[in-house]
């Protein structure tokens, strides 16, 4: 039977706190685009079938679900030894959904934002 790692061994395992941020970073684009083909497509005024439109909403919940679950992670092993958070990619993950819902908001609406302006900063 293998050997079952110490904790220490698992501590070392964690991604770097770069990588997190990049790891969020890709997630946040990844929605962006999503929703930028979703609003052309509207703006468009092209018609899609209802599984389309099912299939393509399921894989954006899907992202914004990996997004939450990844940002409150990175949230977790952000505190610090009293349970605060520290200054870290909490901050830019909470703009980060403030624009995605703005976002959703607007599509929800009818209405279209201007393509790429929505950006998250490094």
């Amino acid at each position: 039977m293998p050997a079952k790692p110490s904790d220490e061994g698992q501590e070392s395992a964690l991604p770097s706190r770069g990588s997190q941020r990049a790891l969020i970073g890709r997630l946040y684009r990844a929605i962006s685009l999503k929703l930028e083909h979703m609003e052309t497509r509207m703006a468009s005024g092209e018609a899609r079938s209802a599984q389309d439109e099912e299939r393509e909403s399921r894989a954006l919940a899907t992202l914004i679900n990996n997004f939450e679950k990844v940002t409150e992670a990175v949230a977790e092993l952000d505190k610090d030894g009293s349970g605060r958070r520290r200054a870290g990619a909490g901050a830019d993950a909470e703009r980060m959904r403030r624009e995605i819902a703005e976002r959703l908001e607007r599509l929800g609406s009818g209405g279209a934002t201007k393509r790429g302006s929505r950006k998250p900063r490094p």
